[in-house]
């Protein structure tokens, strides 16, 4: 009883009641058979604090529809990139994808680039318990997206990507790009000094 999913008059409607005479919810949107019912669709879900993530194919679509559903602020948005990976937050704040964050309050940020085909590689905490850093990776581009969360701010920085790095038991953390994407005789290197020492 915590959020209702139907699929009335050809919409795939999320709703905070269960009232199947209203097609009308906090959160609407088209499918492409308008004659389904809900139990036509595959629905998925996971309960990550006060989230509620929606995992949803319906009829006869071949891509599925990812869901992020706030109980706190009764607020529902599509963030489709929670399908490719998602991880949780310290502390239940909130949750964290390639290319942005969501937490319990409804703060809800994305940055720019790409992020297609990144998945979750590991996590790494600072000494201090302060930051954490979440590092995404695309097998097959080569391509790393840093994503470092900060505990006291509740925010992330902007993302940092590269094809390779290496982390130093200082926190120094030097970062490859290939920008030519071929072979080339130069590469710039970045060096950054992290608080991952």
């Amino acid at each position: 009883d915590t959020v209702f999913v139907e699929t009335v008059g050809g919409d795939l409607t999320i709703k905070r009641e269960n009232n199947t005479q209203d097609g009308l919810g906090i959160y609407r949107e088209e499918v492409l058979d308008k004659n389904q019912s809900l139990g036509d669709a595959v629905v998925e879900y996971a309960q990550v604090g006060s989230l509620v993530l929606l995992k949803i194919l319906p009829y006869r679509e071949n891509h599925c529809r990812y869901f992020v559903y706030n109980t706190l602020t009764h607020d529902v948005r599509r963030i489709d990139a929670i399908g490719q990976a998602c991880v949780q937050l310290p502390e239940d704040h909130g949750i964290i994808f390639p290319g942005g964050y969501y937490l319990q309050n409804g703060e809800f940020k994305t940055f720019d680039g790409e992020t297609n085909g990144l998945k979750f590689r590991k996590m790494r905490r600072s000494p201090n318990g302060e930051d954490v850093l979440y590092i995404f990776y695309d097998p097959e581009r080569g391509k790393l997206a840093f994503l470092n969360y900060n505990m006291i701010e509740r925010s992330v920085q902007n993302p940092l990507s590269g094809n390779g790095f290496a982390m130093y038991e200082d926190g120094r953390m030097v970062l490859f790009e290939d920008e030519a994407g071929q072979p080339t005789r130069v590469h710039a290197m970045q060096i950054w000094q992290t608080p991952y020492y």
